[in-house]
């Protein structure tokens, strides 16, 4: 009886065996097998819509997924909205939602898009079955070098990075390459690198790590393939990742870091175990500009939001305010913003006016290419327009470099408007006192150089704006000193009401008359020192009649 039971056994247990391994394979499929594979290419992916087009100034964003993620899935998560909403792609029969494509490419306000263009690295750090040989410091270094090879086309541009757990400790890799590497290379990416966003990345190394360890030992005794040292590696406290800490630290101090952490326990093995994936400890950078933000997620969802929740709210905030914080500092003693005037502290804005003219200078030009965009403002002296031109000017500082302003009054003006342009410019080539006054404004030489500079910027530069104002004479030179150029967007503002025939074919008219009766006695009040909308009502009532007998 002894003998025969034990082939019994022995057959059991094989079975048993066999039967453990097809489970555990359809639970760890390998990512050999074409119905599990990866349909991106691990490489950097850019988003498609954003303005993935060169460009020489601006923030390039580059989200690194974490470790056996798949690129496909990795940043996508099962939308919860699935109403008939259509300002929400999830609502599009979607059934998941990838929060960078769906969502914010339509939260980025025009003037943060406008500059911003966005890609996922993607790399293979699938662990659990087939798994190549492979180590963070290559990792690192595959990064930088994909990344050094987009730079040397845009050496200008910064780099916002946003790396999701493990994927946070491949880009510290990549800088450190990029500081040993940097005097081989056409472009140094590390100072480019103004910003990094962690998502639950183990600085200091993962307490609850040691069970995927053990998962992987596990997968190694049934015959799976797995890769227990790309795990071991960010085991908590380990001296591998202090030294990555460290000499991280010594290098990034002008990188503003924002770690988010999660507030949730994650829970594994069918809901048998319960844990910080990544506590708050070893997100936490002790450094001046570092900043530590908790989410109400587990560590899985501080990369994915299957709808506009306060979690996705905050990281999109942030994004928008460093791109914001990055732009303004690049400007910064680099941008030519030559208007010697201000808006006048009691300057009314009529918010029609203003929504009207934002709304043409986004038309395109038909049957021109001169420029993109030109409006031609016109109405009676005193009107407001130049305050109109200058209040749209104010609030669109970011968005246009060069802004010139040029005085339209007399001819004189315009010379002395040009010359300051071009010496914001610094394109002054001659002595203009050996140039007669008399000579022709399309012959002044400060005129020619300006208009021949704006004329000569192409689709990989800034976009430019130009404001004639007080072109009252329409006889006194001005078509021969209104630019073109593809990047150029261009004001006029005139009392003449066919001023617009100086400019180029298909641009826009906008008229301002008199004021409507709530911006009249807006306008009244607040030379009175005081707020329209705080005032007892007799005093308002005495405005409004006040207002009502001057029109």
């Amino acid at each position: 009886m002894e003998i025969t039971s034990r082939p019994r056994l022995l057959w059991t247990a094989a079975l048993s065996l066999l039967v453990a391994r097809l489970i555990l394979q359809i639970f760890m499929p390998s990512r050999l097998d074409s119905d599990y594979a990866q349909k991106s290419g691990f490489e950097l992916v850019p988003v498609d819509c954003f303005n993935s087009s060169l460009r020489a100034t601006g923030v390039d964003i580059i989200l690194v997924h974490g470790l056996g993620s798949n690129p496909d899935t990795t940043w996508q998560k099962l939308a919860k909205n699935v109403s008939r909403n259509h300002t929400d792609p999830a609502s599009q029969g979607k059934q998941f939602v990838n929060w960078v494509s769906d969502f914010l490419c339509e939260d980025f306000p025009p003037e943060v898009r406008r500059h911003a263009r966005v890609f996922f690295y993607n790399y293979d750090s699938y662990w659990k079955n087939d798994a190549i040989e492979e180590r963070r410091s290559r990792l690192g270094h595959e990064l930088f070098e994909e990344v050094t090879s987009m730079a040397v086309k845009t050496p200008e541009r910064s780099i916002i990075f946003v790396g999701h757990s493990y994927g946070g400790l491949v880009i510290k890799e990549a800088l450190l390459k990029a500081q040993h590497l940097h005097s081989r290379r056409l472009v140094d990416i590390l100072p480019q690198t103004k910003a990094i966003i962690f998502l639950g990345t183990p600085h200091v190394g993962s307490a609850s790590i040691s069970l995927s360890v053990k998962a992987a030992q596990f997968f190694h005794a049934f015959g799976l393939a797995p890769l227990p040292s790309i795990v071991e590696a960010i085991t908590h406290d380990s001296v591998e990742l202090q030294d990555l800490h460290r000499q991280f630290e010594a290098i990034s101090g002008h990188v503003r870091i924002v770690n988010f952490h999660e507030e949730r326990e994650t829970l594994g093995f069918w809901g048998l175990w319960s844990d910080f994936a990544v506590k708050k400890q070893s997100v936490t950078l002790d450094r001046p500009n570092a900043e530590t933000i908790g989410l109400y997620t587990d560590h899985s969802g501080l990369n994915k939001f299957g709808e506009r929740d306060s979690n996705y709210e905050m990281i999109r905030n942030k994004l928008i305010e460093l791109v914001k914080a990055i732009i303004a500092n690049a400007r910064i003693g680099a941008s030519v913003y030559s208007v010697p005037q201000k808006t006048d502290k009691l300057y009314t804005e009529r918010r029609n006016l203003s929504d009207r003219l934002e709304e043409k200078l986004n038309k395109p030009l038909n049957g021109s290419d001169q420029v993109a965009h030109a409006v031609a403002i016109s109405g009676l002296g005193g009107a407001g327009k130049t305050q109109l031109a200058l209040r749209y000017v104010e609030r669109h500082k970011l968005h246009y470099d060069p802004i010139l302003w040029i005085d339209a009054r007399s001819q004189e003006a315009i010379r002395s408007s040009f010359q300051r342009c071009a010496q914001g410019l610094n394109l002054l080539t001659e002595t203009y006192s050996t140039v007669p006054n008399m000579a022709a404004l399309r012959d002044d030489p400060a005129v020619r150089v300006v208009l021949s500079w704006l004329q000569n910027r192409n689709h990989l530069q800034d976009e430019w704006l130009v404001i004639l104002d007080s072109a009252d004479d329409l006889n006194n030179g001005i078509r021969d000193v209104i630019p073109s150029g593809v990047r150029g967007s261009i004001i006029l503002t005139s009392r003449d009401i066919e001023c617009d025939k100086v400019l180029p074919p298909g641009s826009q008219r906008l008229q301002v008359g008199t004021m409507e009766p709530s911006d009249a006695i807006s306008f009244l009040l607040r030379h009175l020192n005081l707020n329209a909308t705080e005032v007892p009502e007799d005093i308002h009532n005495l405005a409004q009649s006040i207002c009502e007998n001057l029109r």
